[in-house]
């Protein structure tokens, strides 16, 4: 990725900031590479200039591509007391410290910055108090929906994320004797905060129709908008793809540190696999992730036929030889990226309601199930060629063009940045 050059004059060019957490090269999880993503819409644009104010150190790549400001995180124990005390939940009290704000007001400052967009509801405060004039949230997702789709799972702590190691030592170690209280109290903080956020910004964006038509309703405005992640490969051709292994291999992918994630990965290799293997000769499981995990790990060893593969440098070779996709997931919210991922690559997903969740026209391009035995159903028929595959592939095909290609997804974002502007002059 490479910015193009300007098409407007340098002078007259806006600036925008855009605030984040996560790590870029290599994206830490799907979050990171909807960062890069809307990172290339705005340079490739010609319209402004970017400046990325980044709270984790980014890769030369990055800083070579975009004017890059790196402000540490500084946890405050003040500043968390404080945000949890007024009702906020812990997403944005853990980055509502002062010294935080005040080099970001600086840096803000400094760059003459006429629009801040916040990554993530953790960023709202920093950028509502940055001095900028406009401000659009990207959401993402609803968290509130998430946290409260995690509570019948173990160890719902992590359903925060990598948030809880920012928390202090001396009040880490409370918080497995009060997962579910500290996950419905969030859920509750978060759901009011996220009703409320719409007023303050000028727009706010979710990578989910249906979770904006949610919020929409739930905070009566208007300024929400839909804009899903695009998906493209640089090297891949979604057309075609290398002859697959004699063996009959199941594909699962993701940063396993991501609860939903971790979650699926021992569900299907404990549960579902099982089952399927007693039932289906030479089939073989390929779990392929980030940040593996000591159990998962362990599954490797726990069966012949599974195999763990950590840390890979690009998981297109791998969705290209599966011979299909199957992702159990049983919570989460939003879009899930490695879905879009292997249709576009080409290899069949069988997968959950929460999977399929904000795609369009889900059923025409997935082989949706709700229970194991739904699951271990499919995954049989498809491999007894009982389901016809590429009628999906290609339904698959028109909805990514439709939805999630490139020119439409930037549209969708430069037309929600122009109204911001527009709307505050």
């Amino acid at each position: 990725m490479a910015p193009v050059s300007a098409t407007v004059p340098a002078g007259m060019k806006r600036t925008i900031a855009l605030f984040t957490s996560k790590k870029l090269d290599p994206p830490e999880d799907g979050r990171g590479d909807v960062i890069r993503n809307l990172l290339e819409i705005l340079l490739n644009s010609g319209k402004y200039q970017v400046v990325l104010i980044s709270f984790t150190g980014q890769s030369p790549h990055i800083k070579a591509m975009v004017k890059t400001i790196h402000v540490p995180y500084r946890f405050s124990t003040l500043g968390f007391i404080l945000a949890l005390l007024r009702g906020l939940p812990l997403q944005t009290a853990l980055y509502s410290g002062r010294a935080l704000l005040r080099e970001l007001r600086e840096a803000v400052s400094l760059e003459k910055v006429d629009l801040v967009i916040a990554d993530m509801v953790r960023t709202s405060l920093l950028a509502l108090g940055s001095g900028s004039k406009r401000c659009i949230l990207d959401m993402d997702d609803l968290l509130s929906r998430r946290y409260r789709r995690s509570l019948d799972l173990p160890d719902t702590l992590s359903s925060l994320g990598k948030l809880p190691s920012k928390i202090p030592g001396s009040l880490r170690k409370l918080a497995p004797y009060l997962y579910s209280t500290i996950i419905r109290i969030e859920s509750k903080r978060m759901e009011r905060y996220e009703q409320r956020l719409p007023r303050q910004f000028d727009a706010t964006v979710l990578i989910s129709q249906s979770e904006a038509d949610t919020l929409r309703r739930r905070s009566g405005f208007d300024n929400i908008f839909w804009i899903p992640n695009f998906i493209e490969f640089d090297q891949a051709d979604p057309q075609s793809s290398p002859a697959r292994e004699k063996r009959k291999t199941i594909l699962f992918f993701g940063n396993m540190s991501v609860l939903h994630n971790h979650d699926a990965a021992l569900y299907l290799a404990t549960r579902l696999y099982p089952q399927l293997v007693a039932a289906i000769p030479a089939l073989h499981l390929q779990l392929v992730g980030r940040d593996i995990p000591p159990d998962i790990a362990a599954l490797g060893t726990a069966h012949e036929s599974i195999e763990v593969i950590p840390d890979v440098p690009e998981i297109a070779g791998y969705i290209k030889q599966a011979d299909v996709c199957l992702a159990p997931l049983r919570f989460g919210s939003g879009v899930k990226t490695k879905i879009l991922e292997c249709l576009y690559l080409g290899t069949p997903v069988i997968t959950t309601p929460f999977g399929a969740e904000g795609i369009p026209q889900a059923n025409e391009c997935l082989m949706i199930g709700e229970t194991d035995t739904d699951l271990a159903e499919l995954t049989r028929a498809f491999f007894a060629n009982e389901i016809d595959t590429r009628k999906q592939l290609s339904a698959a095909q028109q909805i990514l063009e439709k939805y999630f290609s490139k020119p439409t997804v930037a549209a969708r974002w430069l037309g929600a940045i122009e109204g911001a502007f527009e709307q505050s002059e």
